[in-house]
């Protein structure tokens, strides 16, 4: 059967869809992934491997591996340009990655637990992250010592 088809109807009367090829180099389950919003050749994907990867997409290689988490990748997002992106992890931490260089550039160090997601506002001045500490918090880039709030009611 070719792959990267849509063939005959499922159980449900849904088309089956298969894929055009299948990728499996982190080493643990793949939690994340993104499209990066100005270039439509890559894409990104953080695993429980405590890693992330920046991929080429016509040529399904990896093009740069980040390292920094001390615990499993739960949440990947790039910022509205595709220059950045942003990641959270139950080792606590909000890690901010220049796309194209792989370093992490910041990290945000406001929860006392879990983080389990985290995105950037429009602007991308901004983040927010949330996790089993039952917080809240709002980032601003700009001076990332604390966070400008935290709401533990949430």
């Amino acid at each position: 059967m070719p792959s990267g088809l849509i063939q005959n109807k499922g159980d449900i009367g849904l088309p089956e869809i298969f894929p055009i090829k299948e990728i499996r180099e982190h080493e643990n389950s793949v939690d994340a992934l993104c499209a990066n919003p100005t270039n439509e050749k890559e894409f990104s994907t953080a695993s429980h491997d405590q890693t992330i990867k920046i991929w080429d997409a016509p040529s399904y290689k990896c093009r740069a591996t980040m390292k920094g988490h001390e615990k499993g990748v739960w949440s990947l997002m790039y910022d509205q340009t595709g220059k950045r992106l942003v990641s959270s992890s139950p080792d606590s931490f909000v890690k901010i990655w220049d796309a194209k260089s792989g370093k992490c550039t910041d990290t945000l160090k406001g929860h006392s637990s879990f983080c389990y997601k985290a995105a950037f506002d429009h602007s991308g001045i901004h983040v927010v992250s949330c996790g089993t500490d039952k917080l809240l918090n709002y980032w601003d880039l700009r001076k990332t010592q604390a966070p400008i709030f935290s709401n533990n009611e949430s």
